[in-house]
C-alpha cells in the first residue's frame, strides 16, 4: 500500500495531512537540559484524538525521519 504513494512528494502528503488535521508530533521522554538530547516518542494527533507510540527514537536521526515519513504516507493512504 505504501509503495503506491512513493512517487508523491512528502511535502504534498504532509500538506494534505495537516489540512485534514493529522499531525505527527515528537515528544521528548525526559525534561531538562543535557549534552545529549533525550530520545523522543511519536504522537499521532488525529483531529484531537492522540495515539501515543511505544518506541523511542534518537532525536534528529535518519530512523526518526523515516518513521515520520512512513506514518504520514500510511495515514495519507488510509484516509485519502
Amino acid at each position: 500500500m505504501l509503495d503506491a504513494y512513493k512517487n508523491i512528494p512528502l511535502h504534498e502528503i504532509q500538506a494534505w495531512c495537516w489540512h485534514n488535521k493529522i499531525f505527527v508530533v515528537q515528544k521528548p521522554t525526559k525534561r531538562g537540559y543535557s549534552k545529549t538530547p533525550p530520545p523522543v516518542r511519536l504522537i499521532v494527533n488525529l483531529d484531537g484524538k492522540k495515539k501515543y507510540g511505544k518506541l523511542e527514537y534518537k532525536q534528529n536521526s535518519k530512523e526518526l525521519e523515516d518513521k515520520i515519513e512512513e506514518l504520514y504516507r500510511a495515514y495519507y493512504g488510509s484516509y485519502k
